[in-house]
C-alpha cells in the first residue's frame, strides 16, 4: 500500500524503526547534547509512527491528508 507522498507505506515504517535505533543509540553515547537530541527525534519519530498506525484507518480526506498541507 502506497502513502499519500507515494512511498510504500511498510518501507517508510521499516526506515523510521530503523532511525529510531540509532537514535536510541546516539543517547548512550557521551557527547555534549547527544541525550537531548536523541530524545527528541526519537519523541519525533514515534510521533509520526503514530500518524501512520492511525492513517491506515481513516480515509484519505482525514486530517492527515496531504491535500490539507
Amino acid at each position: 500500500m502506497k502513502n499519500n507522498n507515494g512511498y510504500d507505506v511498510k518501507a517508510q515504517h521499516k526506515f523510521f524503526t530503523h532511525l529510531r535505533r540509532h537514535f536510541k543509540k546516539l543517547i548512550l553515547i557521551p557527547g555534549l547534547n547527544n541525550l537531548e537530541i536523541g530524545k527528541v527525534f526519537i519523541t519525533l519519530i514515534d510521533e509520526g509512527l503514530k500518524i501512520m498506525r492511525n492513517s491506515k484507518t481513516k480515509s484519505p480526506n482525514s486530517e492527515f491528508s496531504h491535500d490539507k498541507l
